[in-house]
């Protein structure tokens, strides 16, 4: 009966992701990365250890206006500005049935501005296959945490 449970919520998260995929002008979807991908399990480290090290060892901006956010949140991360294709963790699928997604760059400054605009709660998780980088984007009460790090490629 669990299997069957896990099927639905897998089946009903890859519908939303691919809404919210279909919503966005400026990534576009290559495809759905598959659950047990060798990339999950790479960048499944920093991930951990990001949350490890806690706001300590993050990169923090207080709340304000939207633009400014935005702003420093391009500036931090212009690292990948010239990566045209992103491993993403589509906005608002999470525990238990996340879903990641390859997706091409179209306009990094937009993108940046729409993927973070499509979470609902504020968080994102990028990631570069070339590169390596990966970074993280938590919402908290009153300030964003960014967190960036860096893994093995298989490229």
């Amino acid at each position: 009966m669990s299997n069957r449970k896990e099927k639905i919520q897998k089946r009903i998260a890859l519908m939303k992701a691919k809404k919210t995929m279909k919503d966005l002008s400026y990534v576009e979807l290559i495809n759905i990365e598959e659950d047990g991908s060798i990339w999950l399990d790479v960048i499944a480290a920093p991930l951990k250890q990001f949350r490890r090290i806690g706001p300590k060892s993050a990169f923090i901006k207080m709340m304000d206006e939207h633009n400014s956010t935005i702003s420093w949140l391009e500036n931090e991360v212009n690292f990948l500005k010239e990566e045209r294709e992103w491993l993403i963790l589509v906005p608002n699928s999470s525990w238990p049935v996340c879903v990641w997604a390859n997706v091409k760059v179209l306009d990094f400054s937009k993108a940046m501005t729409e993927l973070w605009e499509a979470s609902e709660n504020g968080d994102l998780i990028i990631a570069s296959k070339s590169s390596g980088f990966i970074i993280e984007l938590l919402t908290k009460d009153k300030h964003f945490e960014l967190y960036i790090g860096q893994c093995d490629t298989l490229i």
